[in-house]
This record gives structure tokens, sequence and C-alpha cells, in this order.
């Protein structure tokens, strides 16, 4: 198959999933204009028919949707296992859980709970409580109800009453969990605060680790996503340690080995979270492309994994700014990279400055639109803001498993030194007037 056939097809199954989302009916007219388009380009326009259909018919028959649930809007004993580790904050934990067991019947969807901090619930507990179960809704222009079926959630319950925790037999995936647990409270243990929150978010992806006024920070210089363990981060981190392995003159066998296996430590580290696999694959998928060495291979590699992903769960087209960041990110480490450098020769290349650089801008530009809708604030720092962040990342993370494993002065000095250092840029910058604007729409 041509690369223009297998492209196409992708963007197919790309506009066939929006119009399922968005305008359903709609799709009869794009396999109209696309059935016009084959008398001028007849395989691409093919191509794209069967994209689309393949798509739109993803979307229908994908709904979450589980005749178990009813909401009659009473209160009722539920029983359910609590997916991963609670999001702790305030005055409450949020937490998931699967495997739910209702009075008369049970569904194979997961319930979003809103709980009371106490009593104390970790991943893999068994849960017994008494709430009503409400339908998900739109949050006036948020559509909170897709986010949450994206997850498999189909009901949410809050303050539930009479809540029972007991133990059971763990699975591999709840032991996870309770690692990263255990981590988290190495890291706090190790150092002081804000930079054991900051390692926290690195690391773990735990944001409500760090005070409202920290994230501010961030958000006001376009660098949340650096403690959101989001796909831009990974493609990222995965791009650079690329770079550093061809600097090194490493076999192509031997830089996708090297890539596959920080991943694959990342990703148990984090629980295996499924937006950080889908992230992981794409930026493996990058690697792999780049250590073949042909140019035609990658647009082939990217709009397989792309689409593959978009079937595998449609929502995360729309819905999960992971996959979008990494998917736009990917795209931009190809296509503007080699632009960029050609402007930034000036840059000393010691310590991989210049390749941190081109990468970080690469990946900042092809991400704006999502930075801009996701977060609603346009930030005129962000591009400066990152180039110095991002390149200090691997640094700390790295010098956090360290504290991790090793907890001694020395390590935990050294990335105390460098997460101060994000936090001092951070900072700065984000006192600058005017640095950014907060955008509604």
């Amino acid at each position: 198959m041509s690369v223009i056939f297998i492209v196409s097809a992708a963007i197919g199954v790309g506009v066939g999933v929006v119009f399922g989302f968005v305008w359903s009916d709609g799709i009869w007219i794009a396999c109209g204009l696309a059935g016009v388009g084959m008398l001028r380009f007849p395989r691409a326009s093919f191509a794209l028919l069967i994209g689309l259909v393949i798509g739109w018919g993803r979307v229908v028959g994908f709904e979450v949707h589980d005749p178990a649930i009813s909401f009659s809007g009473e209160m009722e004993m539920i029983t359910g296992v609590v997916l991963k580790n609670s999001d702790i904050r305030i005055d409450h934990q949020r937490i998931v859980l699967a495997d739910v067991e209702r009075v008369n019947a049970s569904f194979h969807n997961r319930l979003f709970m809103f709980a009371p901090l106490y009593p104390s619930i970790q991943a893999g507990d068994r849960v017994q409580l008494t709430c009503e179960l409400k339908k998900p809704e739109p949050v006036e222009e948020f559509r909170y109800d897709q986010w949450l079926k994206r997850h498999h959630i189909a009901a949410t319950c809050s303050f539930p009453r009479g809540v029972v925790v007991s133990s059971r037999p763990l699975s591999f995936t709840h032991r996870l969990y309770r690692l990263s647990d255990w981590m988290g409270e190495r890291m706090s243990q190790a150092l002081a605060e804000p930079e054991a929150g900051l390692l926290r978010g690195l690391l773990l992806g735990e944001q409500h680790a760090m005070s409202d006024e920290t994230l501010e920070f961030f958000n006001r210089t376009g660098t949340t996503h650096i403690v959101a363990l989001s796909g831009f981060n990974v493609t990222i981190l995965l791009g650079l340690l690329d770079r550093m392995a061809r600097i090194k003159r490493l076999r192509p066998p031997h830089r996708v080995a090297l890539s596959a296996t920080l991943v694959l430590l990342f990703l148990v580290m984090t629980g295996m979270d499924a937006s950080l696999v889908r992230a992981s694959l794409m930026g493996l998928a990058a690697v792999a492309a780049s250590v073949v060495g042909r140019r035609s291979v990658f647009p082939i590699v990217i709009s397989l994994v792309g689409a593959g992903m978009v079937l595998v769960n449609p929502y995360v087209l729309l819905y999960d700014a992971g996959f979008q960041l990494s998917f736009l990110a990917t795209l931009g480490l190809f296509t503007l990279s080699s632009r960029i450098e050609r402007f930034v020769q000036w840059v000393p290349n010691h310590f991989m400055i210049r390749d941190s650089c081109v990468a970080t801008l690469a990946a900042t530009i092809a991400t704006l639109p999502i930075m801009i809708l996701t977060f609603h604030r346009m930030s005129f720092v962000a591009p400066l803001a990152n180039v110095l962040i991002l390149p200090l990342v691997p640094l700390a993370m790295a010098l956090g498993v360290i504290v991790i494993l090793l907890p001694h002065w020395l390590p935990a000095t050294l990335v105390y030194a460098v997460l101060h250092m994000i936090l001092l840029f951070a900072t700065t910058l984000s006192r600058i007037p005017y640095s950014s604007v907060s955008l509604s729409f």
C-alpha cells in the first residue's frame, strides 16, 4: 500500500469519528464528497471513504451503555473494587470503582466517586457504600460526560454514606499502584515542599501534591504539561533520548531497546496509566521510524498508530488531551525540527542544549492550539519557559528515581537543586507583566 493510501485512510478514520460524535448525519455528506473525489483522485478518495465509514461505525458501536445502570434517584447499596490510587484533594478524594455490583445487578462499566477523606482508600481495596447513582452531564461547555466515557465511566456518586473498606488479593496492576503510592511517600520524606510536590508531579503525575499557587506559575508560563504526565512529556523525553543515542552512535536495535526499556520502567512507576501507554506507543513508533531512517516511513507509522488508538477508544480523539498532545508533539518533532534547527545554529550544543532547544520548540509550536484549548490561556513566555525548563526535566526525573531507591543526602541535594531551578524559572517568568492572558471561549 502506498503512503498516500494509508495516510488518507487514517485521516478518514479521524474525520469519521468526529462526525460520529458531532454530527452523525453529516457522514453521508462526507462520504458523498469522497465519492466525487474518486473521479480525480481514485486511490486516495477510496481510502478516505473506507476510513470515514470505519471511524463513524466505531463511534456508533462504541457507545458506553450498560442496561444494568438505572438512575432511580434513590439511595442504594453498592460494592466495587478501587481501580487505582485515589486523587486526594483538600476536602475529599476522587475514586474510580470497577467490578461494581448493586443489590440486584452488576454493571460492566466503572463508577466515579467523590468520597470523604476518611477512611483511607487504596488501589485494590473492596469498598461497600450507600449512595445515589447519577448520570454524568456536561458542565457548562465542558463535555464532562464524554470525558468520563473515555475512561469507561458510566455513573457518578457524590459523598456516599456508610463507607466500609476491606482488603482483598491484589492484582498486578493494583500492586503497581501501591508501588506508586510508596514512591510518593519516599519523595515527601526526602525533600521539602514545594520541591517534593513538583517531583511527585513529574514522576507520578500527582498534581494534587502541588499548591494552587505553584500550579498557577506553570499555567501562566505554558508548562503545566510537565506535571501532568502528558503525551507531550513522553514524546519530548523519547525524542531527546533518541538524539542522545545517535550522538553516542548506538546501533539502531540498541536505540529501540533502550527507549523501550526506559518507557517500560516509567510506565511501571506510574501504574500503567492508559493515556501514558498510548503516548509511549506513539513515541516508540516515532523512534522506530527514525531508526529505519527513511522519511517516507514516518507518515505510515504515525498514521497506523494514531488510527489504531482511535479505533480502540474513539473518545481519545476529542476528549483526551494526552493523546492529542502526544500525536501533535510527535508530528512536530519530525516535521518542524529540521526547519527550526537552521535558525538556532548559533546555540551551542554542549550537553545537548541545541538539541533540547529544537525538540522543545518543535513540539511547543505543534501543540500550541491544544494547549490553548485545554488550559484556556495564551502564554507569551511559553517558548522561552519550555526551552529553559524541559531540558531539566529528564535530569530531575533521573535524580528523583535515585532518591527513591537510595535516600542519601547527595542525590537528594542534587535533585532539590534542579527542582528549585525549575520552580525559579517558572516563578520568575510568570511574574513578567502580561506574560499570559486568559481566554474564554
